[in-house]
């Protein structure tokens, strides 16, 4: 559903005056105003706090986890609400629950009824319920990108990017604004539903302050990839429990030797959380470089556990899959050695939690790392596998 006039739902909370505009009666006239206009600095907080506070007095529990999310009992049957801005979808297992919620919303709010989700935030949501399966795409979005940049008819390519293609070729950009539309368009997909991309454009938001016609043409191909992939998304449906891969390249960017992070989590066959991003220093070995995936990849885990379990889900220790054995000697048993000594502490959270039992590691080989393709470009074979395990399909009309 969507809140009509969402703001104006909210009361001012300090006095505004404003020059009544042409058109009113008592134009030119001092007002003061009321409600929390549109425009406003305080208008999307005060909005916020009066929906939250309608939630909790239908008896709306919110997740400490994401304070968008909440959870109504009803009949004995768990709902529940997400709530971003005027937008709230409501989920549960039990259909009559789940529009006794609605109707609770509707008495207190001006909504439209939308009816079963079809859109929501921009992606596209589909729900095959005799397949059992949820898929979130954005064709649309797809689509949008090439006919702005008149790709329409261009060659798909299989991959998005060369492994091994050097960066920064070429002539600088006369007109790098350009450049960064289209890398903020790839950035939009790949942060969405488009994880097989992560790394290529990541890589390509590096270049932004001196694109050149090199930097623009490897933009180019990623978008002929999406050219042959615009119906692919991502599909839930396995009964597959919360689960994590991290990794990380060594050194693998030329201008600063600093090490690409990748660490991604999955639940129900689909990927609900990934990461590509070049690590903030340079790491001496490859150890310590996964090191810094893996803590980030702990903290998240922890975080997702108390997520899935407010929504219902097994809330057990995560087990989080790595492909470095020296890390995983380090992070489990407390081996030392003159290499490891220097590793800052802050990444020892991860042999803290170990030990807690709070999350689990356990070895992965290379050739089966499902964050790998987050932490370098893949050619062939290797990197249809990849997009395969990540959940990354065709999404059916």
């Amino acid at each position: 559903m969507d809140v009509r006039t969402a703001y104006l739902n909210a009361t001012m909370d300090v006095d505004v005056y404003l020059i009544i505009p042409d058109g009113f009666t008592d134009a030119g006239k001092a007002g003061i105003m009321l409600k929390a206009m549109y425009g406003t600095k305080q208008a999307g907080r005060l909005w916020r706090t009066h929906l939250h506070g309608a939630l909790t007095g239908m008896g709306a529990v919110p997740s400490d986890a994401d304070p968008c999310v909440y959870h109504i009992m009803v009949d004995g049957h768990k709902v529940i609400v997400e709530a971003r801005v005027d937008d709230i979808v409501i989920a549960g297992q039990n259909l009559a629950a789940g529009l006794k919620v609605k109707a609770m919303v509707a008495e207190v709010f001006d909504i439209r009824d939308l009816g079963q989700v079809s859109d929501y935030l921009g992606m596209a949501v589909k729900c095959d319920r005799a397949a059992g399966t949820v898929s979130l795409s954005n064709p649309r979005h797809t689509a949008g990108i090439l006919a702005d940049f008149g790709m329409e008819d261009c060659k798909p390519s299989s991959t998005p990017m060369v492994n091994g293609l050097a960066l920064g070729d070429g002539e600088r950009l006369e007109e790098p604004n350009q450049y960064a539309e289209l890398v903020g368009s790839l950035l939009f997909l790949a942060n969405q539903t488009r994880p097989d991309i992560a790394f290529a454009v990541g890589r390509l938001a590096r270049r932004m302050a001196i694109p050149t016609e090199g930097d623009m043409a490897a933009a180019k191909a990623v978008v002929s990839y999406l050219k042959g992939t615009k119906d692919m998304g991502l599909v839930y449906g396995r009964a597959e429990r919360l689960a994590g891969w991290a990794g990380s390249d060594w050194a693998g960017h030329v201008g600063t030797r600093k090490s690409t992070t990748g660490f991604v989590f999955t639940l129900h066959g689909g990927l609900i959380f990934w990461r590509s991003r070049l690590q903030g220093l340079v790491t001496s070995s490859t150890m310590e470089a996964e090191y810094v995936p893996a803590s980030e990849g702990v903290t998240d885990s922890l975080w997702l556990q108390r997520l899935v379990g407010f929504m219902g889900e097994d809330s057990s220790p995560v087990t989080i899959r790595e492909d470095n054995q020296a890390f995983l000697a380090m992070a489990t048993n407390g081996i030392f050695s003159t290499k490891s000594k220097h590793v800052d502490v802050r990444f020892h959270l991860v042999r803290d939690n170990v030990a807690r039992v709070e999350v689990f590691l356990q070895y992965t080989p290379t050739e089966e790392m499902l964050a790998d393709g987050f932490t370098k470009a893949l050619d062939g074979p290797a990197f249809l596998k990849f997009r395969e395990e990540l959940g990354v399909q065709v999404v059916r009309a």
